[in-house]
């Protein structure tokens, strides 16, 4: 991977949304996917009824997930993700060299990740310093 075109750029500033295919490999996609169900399903298994609220999907009667909570803090394969220098190239290209962004953004960028398209990855400009 060679940074961003200049029509990503343009994308970037006019959206604050872009989508950079083949970040990750199809391995470290997969083996992020695996972790992810098995976090999934461990987290469903001991989730107290008083959070069901919050962490699952409302709008429907199956025990859904509609999040999982700083996956770079809990699972090590999406800290591996983070770091990627891949990923941080493509990051600090757009926001800048030496300045950082909250772990929601990369909780956000990481998950989005995953679906649907396993070879993609997208950040969400909203959610800059």
């Amino acid at each position: 991977m060679t940074g961003l075109t200049a029509e990503q750029r343009t994308i970037w500033n006019n959206t604050g949304h872009l989508t950079v295919p083949g970040v990750f490999s199809d391995a470290d996609m997969g083996e992020a996917e695996a972790d992810l169900v098995r976090w999934s399903e461990g987290f469903l298994a001991t989730l107290a009824p008083e959070n069901e609220a919050w962490f699952l999907e409302q709008s429907t009667q199956q025990r859904v997930l509609r999040k999982l909570d700083n996956p770079v803090f809990h699972r090590p394969v999406f800290r591996f993700l983070a770091k990627s220098r891949k990923l941080l190239s493509l990051v600090e290209a757009l926001i800048g060299p030496g300045r950082s962004c909250g772990l929601d953004y990369l909780q956000k960028t990481l998950t989005t990740a995953l679906v649907p398209d396993r070879q993609r990855i997208s950040a969400d400009a909203s959610n800059q310093p």
